[in-house]
């Protein structure tokens, strides 16, 4: 996934060596992961797989551009399997990275890649990735600036170009909800609706 998004900052032409390549979108209702299946649908020919959970969230998945849609509350290696897929070249997790930790080691192929933006509140056993030699990230939109790293600049320009494929209609917005002038009581009654988990696409403040 950060693969994905690294490309999309610097070319403008479609990667075919991403053709053949499958990617698993855990949590891909949520705003997070609707921008990840738009990207790897819409930039790459990759056979993307996004999860959800309820029917809301299995449409939403599925106009963001998924080619299919499994739920992340059944058994998610025999989905896979009915749709012909022992495994995936890359995972990116939006959501409970410890409780989908060993089903992401189980599906993840060899020299498989995985990312995850959400913090895991147990260690995770790494050791189940080592056979497999495959590599685990984590992605987080504040590393950049909270460290000042050597790379600090590319943050605006992947901005730049999220905002351009935006402009081009290549990506659509994931706002569904206009949370109202940013406050307290406004705040507070967003993170109960994000808490929920029922979620769909991004929850957004006026300044």
């Amino acid at each position: 996934m950060r693969r994905v998004v690294r490309w999309s900052s610097r070319i403008p032409s479609r990667d075919s060596s991403l053709d053949t390549c499958t990617l698993l979108v855990i949590g891909a209702a949520g705003g997070v992961g609707s921008l990840a299946v738009q990207l790897a649908k819409r930039l790459t020919k990759m056979t993307v797989i996004g999860t959800a959970s309820r029917d809301t969230t299995r449409d939403w998945v599925k106009k963001m551009g998924a080619d299919h849609v499994v739920n992340h509350r059944e058994n998610l290696p025999a989905q896979l399997a009915a749709l012909g897929l022992k495994n995936v070249d890359a995972i990116f997790c939006c959501v409970g990275t410890d409780m989908h930790f060993e089903t992401m080691a189980e599906l993840i192929a060899p020299g498989g890649h995985i990312v995850s933006i959400v913090e895991p509140e147990q260690p995770l056993p790494m050791g189940k990735l080592f056979s497999k030699r495959a590599s685990f990230s984590w992605e987080f939109m504040f590393s950049k600036s909270m460290y000042k790293t050597r790379d600090l600049a590319s943050q605006q320009t992947i901005l730049d170009r999220v905002a351009d494929l935006l402009d081009e209609g290549v990506l659509t917005s994931t706002l569904t909800v206009d949370a109202g002038v940013l406050e307290p009581a406004a705040l507070a009654e967003a993170h109960r609706t994000v808490a929920s988990g029922k979620m769909v696409g991004k929850l957004a403040f006026r300044l």
